[in-house]
């Protein structure tokens, strides 16, 4: 008999039921390993020998399903393996069938090319930001100068104030 899924609720390779093929946690990265434990639910657990995930819990794309065979005139010619594999950081992310605070798929990691493009937005976005900000500086100076005291006077009559403070204009001038 083969072995069984680990994952919660899943019923592969149990008597009476399809088989499905399986994969071990990998012996790679500690951050990996931890991630399968933790889509398991079984963080604490030292022994992962013996826990395997059926074929169901994982996307398409982390599933290598043909050999990619490259030809002498160029093309490559896809046979179909015996037995799925798993790309080296291929982590399960589905659990059909359970309750949704079960099954929340981890979310896959973004590519550095996918970063380069957002820090190359937002750099221009604050770059458009500083130059609309140092422009309206020099509108606000420009409007706003002040070289004399009666120009002060002058405009701050023409100013609102706020209804706590009043102007008193003196009779000195």
């Amino acid at each position: 008999m083969p072995n069984k899924c680990s994952a919660p609720g899943c019923r592969s390779n149990y008597d009476g039921e399809p088989h499905t093929p399986i994969f071990k946690i990998p012996n790679g990265p500690p951050h990996i390993v931890y991630q399968w434990k933790r889509f398991l639910h079984r963080e604490f657990i030292e022994e992962i020998k013996k826990i395997y995930v059926c074929l169901k819990h994982f996307r398409d794309e982390d599933v290598e399903i043909f050999f990619n065979i490259p030809q002498p005139d160029g093309s490559i010619l896809q046979e179909q393996r015996n037995l799925p594999r798993l790309r080296p950081l291929a982590v399960p992310r589905f659990l059909p069938g359970c309750p949704s605070y079960l099954s929340n798929p981890i979310p896959a990691r973004t590519t550095s090319s996918t970063r380069l493009d957002k820090n190359t937005k937002d750099r221009d976005f604050l770059a458009l930001g500083m130059e609309l900000s140092i422009e309206q500086k020099k509108v606000d100076e420009e409007k706003f100068q002040i070289l004399r005291f009666d120009e002060l006077k002058s405009k701050l009559f023409h100013i609102s104030l706020l209804k706590q403070w009043m102007l008193w204009p003196s009779d000195e001038s």
